[in-house]
């Protein structure tokens, strides 16, 4: 190694390293490589309709590695704090021997209002969660996308087989709303991929989104009576 890269890696460097971990790791190592490797493939579940392009959900992320790490005695907290219109996401992988490592990731919003920090905290917390569980989407099988493009111009819908994985990505990205507004969105921008569904199958999906839209809009309701 040249005498510069050695004198660049100075312990003023490494204090300043976004990188942090406990005093030792040797246990949170031991541990780590069975709960890699239990953790599940990635799939895309929701669609940037502005993008025309699948990706994986903050609660994809979190589905794909919570169970393997926490039967692995592995525990995740993200923490987001924000510096003007910049979100800083920490991430801490903690093991139950008490080690951990942690990393932040910045992430620059488009403005600082609440939604727009909000979102940008959301998108730092999917990314950063992802690149430490080295997590990478699974694509979504060719034959499901063309069937459900050309059902569409056809004005057909899909036989039970052929959309089964359309159904359950759809379904999985219901799910994920978090809103009343949220399964409105998804309402709007799935319309069409839901006609190309068998009949009782978009039925399905259909009621599931009236309780969702129903369940959020109860949960969002002050109780009667209640003061501070």
């Amino acid at each position: 190694m040249a005498d510069g890269m050695q004198q660049d890696i100075t312990p003023q460097v490494v204090s300043e390293s976004p990188i942090r971990w406990s005093e030792s790791i040797a246990e949170f190592a031991k541990a780590l490589p069975k709960a890699q490797s239990e953790i599940q493939a990635l799939e895309a579940d929701a669609t940037n309709k502005h993008l025309s392009k699948d990706y994986a959900s903050l609660g994809a992320v979190l589905q794909a590695c919570l169970t393997a790490y926490n039967t692995n005695g592995f525990s995740v907290m993200q923490i987001p704090t924000t510096h003007g219109d910049v979100a800083r996401i920490t991430t801490r992988i903690l093991h139950e021997s008490g080690e951990w490592m942690e990393n932040d990731l910045d992430i620059r919003a488009e403005n600082q209002t609440a939604q727009k920090i909000g979102t940008a905290q959301t998108y730092g917390k999917r990314y950063s969660l992802a690149s430490i569980c080295g997590l990478a989407v699974t694509e979504e099988s060719p034959p499901a996308i063309e069937a459900a493009a050309k059902a569409m111009d056809a004005g057909k819908r899909l036989t039970k087989a052929q959309a089964r994985d359309l159904f359950e990505k759809m379904q999985s990205g219901l799910r994920n709303q978090r809103s009343a507004r949220g399964v409105n969105g998804w309402l709007g921008n799935f319309d069409a991929e839901l006609k190309t569904l068998p009949v009782e199958q978009e039925k399905e999906l259909r009621a599931e989104a009236a309780q969702e839209i129903e369940a959020h809009e109860a949960a969002a309701v002050e109780p009667a009576g209640v003061g501070f």
